[in-house]
C-alpha cells in the first residue's frame, strides 16, 4: 500500500496507534520532523484511508482508521517475524543458485 510506503508515515501510524487523537504539532514533535513534512505525510495517510481527521474547535485531531489499525497490526507482526530466529535453513551449498554452481546458458 502506497500510503505506508515511507518510514516516516509508518512512524506516524505507530505513534497514532500508541497515542490516538494527536494534532499535527503533536505528530510533528512526536517523530521530530518539520511542520510541512508532517502535514504532507498526514495528508497522504488520510488520502489512502489509513488516518482520519476530526475537527475539534481550532484543532484537528488525527486517529487511525480501521484500515490504519489493521496496517499497524500487520506491520507489527511483520517486524516480529523478521526479528525472531528462523528455523534451521539449508546451507547455501544445497542451493545451486546460492552456491554459485549454476550454469548460465549461452546462445546457440
Amino acid at each position: 500500500m502506497k500510503g505506508a510506503a515511507n518510514h516516516r508515515r509508518i512512524q506516524i501510524l505507530q505513534l497514532l496507534a500508541q497515542q490516538p487523537g494527536l494534532t499535527l504539532y503533536e505528530v510533528r514533535d512526536g517523530i521530530g520532523i518539520a511542520n510541512q513534512t508532517a502535514c504532507e505525510h498526514i495528508r497522504r495517510l488520510c488520502h489512502s484511508g489509513l488516518v482520519q481527521k476530526k475537527a475539534l474547535g481550532r484543532y484537528t485531531l488525527h486517529n487511525l482508521s480501521q484500515l490504519g489499525r489493521q496496517m499497524v497490526i500487520w506491520l507489527t507482526r511483520l517486524t516480529a517475524e523478521n526479528d525472531s530466529p528462523t528455523t534451521e535453513q539449508k546451507p547455501d551449498t544445497e542451493n545451486p543458485v546460492l552456491a554459485g554452481s549454476h550454469k548460465v546458458p549461452h546462445g546457440p
